[in-house]
């Protein structure tokens, strides 16, 4: 998480910047890896997609597969690292009745819509 404005306040009245710039980079180096483990995530699942009868030996995995291929194709532009992290996990313990993929694709967009609806009011939403 980010600092809260009141911290940043606190610290600018306390003409501490020394210490502000230390909290500051330490908030990029985070940002930073997570953004290297949306990367990696995401290259994870690429790779399990580009070659699934290695991943995914069953037909019923593999229909599996090819259904929340479609899906990670579909949310490309706009998929967090939770949304990954829940697509990888939910292939890793099988979905046959397509149930962590129906929630799944529910979360993803409703909370593109919000974002959407938040935007066109001028309003930023989820980061």
């Amino acid at each position: 998480m980010g600092l809260s404005l009141r911290e940043i306040k606190s610290y600018l009245q306390q003409e501490d910047g020394e210490n502000l710039n230390a909290l500051l980079e330490a908030q990029l180096d985070r940002a930073e890896e997570m953004m290297e483990r949306l990367r990696c995530r995401k290259a994870l699942l690429t790779e399990m997609f580009s070659d699934m009868p290695r991943y995914f030996n069953t037909p019923n995995k593999l229909r599996v597969a090819r259904t929340y291929r479609n899906l990670f194709i579909k949310i490309g532009l706009f998929a967090t690292d939770k949304d990954y992290q829940r697509m990888y996990e939910a292939l890793q313990k099988g979905d046959p009745k397509l149930r962590s993929y129906r929630a799944l694709y529910q979360i993803i967009y409703s909370q593109y819509i919000e974002d959407a609806k938040a935007e066109r009011r001028g309003v930023e939403a989820h980061g």
